[in-house]
């Protein structure tokens, strides 16, 4: 019972936070702050940041909470899609001809390092030992 407590009292505060901040930039567009100079331009842009912090913060509230419906594949999807074997799109026969029986085909890993030229050693000469 105590996290669903603590979990209601961050929701009010964020809630709270929320409602001032609109009844502030209601205010600096009622009074005509706004449009007098920077300081209405500042209170509203202030409480845009303010309402949109707190608002944030009660979405992931309310997300832990389990009150958020949850958004994107669901994981036995995502699993099931992953599981299953991909089918190639042209066969292998068809892409190159056979080999001869005389040459083996060479592996991937030494195709890779083959064309990839390794460092020279560093030669010493006298003026360096």
């Amino acid at each position: 019972m105590a996290s669903k407590r603590n979990w209601l009292d961050v929701a009010g505060i964020c809630l709270l936070f929320i409602l001032l901040s609109l009844v502030g930039i209601i205010w600096d567009v009622a009074s005509g702050l706004l449009t007098s100079g920077i300081d209405g331009i500042m209170l509203a842009a202030v409480c845009l940041m303010t309402a949109g912090i707190f608002a944030l913060m009660l979405l992931v509230v309310l997300h832990q909470a389990g009150l958020l419906p949850k958004f994107g594949k669901p994981k036995a999807e995502v699993a099931a899609a992953s599981a299953k074997p991909a089918a190639p799109a042209v066969p292998p026969a068809a892409t190159k001809p056979a080999a001869p029986a005389s040459v083996a085909p060479a592996s991937p890993a030494t195709a890779t390092s083959a064309a990839v030229p390794k460092p020279a050693a560093p030669q010493r000469t006298e003026q360096g030992k």
